[in-house]
């Protein structure tokens, strides 16, 4: 519900991991906050059945294809995205140098109350190291 708001798309799932689109990356940071926001509602209102999400984003070019009668999504992009999402903790979201310095992000960010740590690391797949950041909702 909350990717279809901010104008994104599920492509597929992964296990129980979900690969989503977005045109605008600011929506995607937009979205993925929010649903930040809403597992801790949740997390608030059910403290014995809490839950924890882990999100990272990555924008770039990738390969577009029909797969299946299904459009699907393919090529470095994808593959530095999903591997963000391995360098969240939980109840956070990693994003990429990239994404970060986006103007539209760098807007939605300055305006809203965030905790950004921003760290370097070694990514599964990659020979250089990345610069990441970590954002955190204030609780």
């Amino acid at each position: 519900r909350i990717i279809r708001a901010y104008d994104g798309a599920i492509v597929k799932t992964i296990g129980d991991a979900i690969m989503a689109v977005f045109a605008d990356p600011a929506k995607g940071v937009g979205a993925a906050l929010a649903i930040q926001q809403q597992i801790q509602e949740f997390n608030a209102a059910h403290a014995d059945a809490s839950l924890i999400i882990k999100l990272g984003l990555h924008q770039g070019p990738c390969l577009a294809v029909n797969l299946n009668e299904r459009l699907d999504y393919f090529g470095t992009t994808v593959n530095l995205a999903a591997r963000l999402q391995g360098q969240s903790q939980g109840n956070d979201v990693v994003i990429s140098d990239r994404l970060y310095q986006d103007p539209a992000v760098t807007t939605l960010l300055a305006t809203t109350p965030l905790k950004i740590d921003q760290f370097e690391t070694a990514v599964k797949g990659f020979d250089e190291h990345f610069r990441l950041f970590r954002l955190a909702l204030f609780i």
